[in-house]
């Protein structure tokens, strides 16, 4: 009796060289520096998670965004962008690398652009930097990709044109999200935030709040607490102080924030 081999189906998934389905991983490291606008581009489709720090990214013919450890910035291949510094915060990224075939395959939606980071992305960003060995990294990341795609909106709804009142509204939120990325150590006041951006304390949280479903304090809790998951590895036996460094009032705070936010204690992730 003949052998009986399935048909591949999209479900199965698709077999190709290794060289086009291996995802590719870099993580880059700047000690800090004020720096103007600079032309960049890319040879591969990539996925940026910041670590720590903040710059500013601008598409072409798009608005300035503020980039932070609360989002993952997606970028194709060949297509341009612009980025500054405007603060000297050391800065550090971990990047996802697709190629062309792999990108076809599992992601022809992707676009460039802007997603929300979520603890659960946040935590799988984290794990890939901390595998052992490149199988563990290879599933890592393809866990990674596959929370990315669960993100992702409609392409639609983010080329849909703004009115001029709903363009002041993003300014305004961007502003407001380059401020906490640059002070999120300090103790901020809504009412400081939002006289540093030109508005009064409660446009700014009611803007805030309807542009992206969170309150301006749930913003820079989740930065503190993704600056605290990336320094987690050398900061071993430091927890008071890596609490208090990231802005948190005391060790139990941060304790009770983190698990809060990723469901596990901040030692469960520091190597033995």
């Amino acid at each position: 009796m003949a052998a009986r081999f399935p048909d591949w189906s999209e479900d199965q998934g698709q077999v190709m060289p290794e060289d086009q389905a291996r995802l590719g991983w870099s993580e880059w490291h700047c000690p800090g520096r004020v720096s103007a606008w600079r032309e960049e581009q890319l040879p591969r489709f990539q996925i940026e998670f910041m670590l720590e720090g903040m710059d500013l990214r601008r598409l072409a013919g798009a608005r300035p965004r503020v980039i932070d450890p609360s989002q993952v910035f997606l970028l194709a291949a060949g297509e341009g962008f612009e980025l500054a510094s405007p603060t000297a915060q050391r800065r550090r990224s971990r990047c996802l690398q697709l190629p062309a075939p792999l990108l076809q395959a599992w992601a022809p939606d992707l676009v460039s652009g802007l997603l929300p980071s979520s603890p659960e992305l946040a935590l799988a960003v984290h794990a890939l930097g901390a595998a052992p060995d490149a199988l563990a990294r290879d599933e890592a990341g393809w866990r990674v990709l596959a929370l990315i795609l669960r993100l992702q909106r409609p392409a639609a709804a983010e080329r849909a044109p703004a009115r001029r009142s709903q363009r002041r509204q993003e300014d305004l939120v961007e502003a407001l999200r380059e401020r906490m990325a640059m002070d999120f150590a300090q103790p901020l006041s809504l009412e400081s935030l939002a006289r540093a951006c030109g508005a009064s304390a409660f446009h700014a949280a009611r803007v805030f709040r309807q542009h992206t479903g969170q309150s301006i304090h749930g913003h820079l809790q989740r930065l503190r607490l993704r600056a605290a998951l990336a320094q987690l590895p050398e900061r071993r036996g430091q927890l008071t102080e890596l609490a208090l460094d990231c802005g948190f009032a005391s060790h139990s705070h941060f304790s009770s924030s983190f698990r809060r936010e990723f469901g596990r204690v901040p030692s469960s992730l520091q190597p033995a």
